[in-house]
């Protein structure tokens, strides 16, 4: 990646590895990195607005860039964007859609989902700021996703209304029914 950066050229151009010339002038490149990520443990940081990081703790950051990354690749950069971490109603609101999105594709297999919402408070990660949304994928994919394939492939695709609810030990519970 630290090559590939420093590859481009004034111009915003970029030669591939066949020697072909790539134009990236009217291309927005998003660069990711985890470098620094234990200041942000400190506090809370992610999508709200209403939470502003500290002066401060944006020069350590900035710091920090500087000592890791080559000053030919921070003089590249044209902005650097620093990101709160995802709180608990963030999460929520990620795990929201992501039943949204499981809804729909079992919509289209005339399946109905009904989740309650202490089933989906249960989905939570244990430790939040370690895992953050990607978890969040993994959990409902093994918690919900897996369980119910199984259980469409058994009822040979009848139509058929779906409940995930919470065992007291806080295992999922899968209730079907037959339209």
């Amino acid at each position: 990646v630290f090559g590939t950066a420093e590859g481009y050229k004034v111009d915003g151009s970029l030669k591939d590895a066949t020697g072909r010339e790539i134009n990236f002038t009217q291309t927005i490149v998003i660069a990711t990195t985890n470098v620094a990520h234990e200041k942000f443990e400190r506090g809370s940081f992610g999508f709200n607005d209403s939470e502003k990081l500290p002066q401060r703790l944006g020069e350590e950051i900035r710091e920090v860039l500087h000592e890791t990354f080559r000053r030919e690749l921070i003089g590249r950069l044209d902005h650097l964007c620093l990101f709160y971490q995802l709180d608990e109603k963030s999460l929520l609101g990620i795990i929201q859609k992501e039943i949204g999105g499981l809804k729909e594709r079992l919509n289209d297999h005339q399946a109905n989902l009904k989740i309650e919402k202490i089933a989906q408070r249960s989905l939570l990660p244990k430790n939040t700021n370690k895992h953050g949304a990607r978890e969040i994928r993994r959990i409902i994919e093994n918690q919900l996703e897996h369980p119910i394939a199984d259980h469409l492939l058994k009822c040979k695709r009848q139509a058929h209304q779906i409940k995930i609810s919470v065992k007291k030990n806080s295992e999922f519970q899968l209730t079907c029914a037959t339209k």
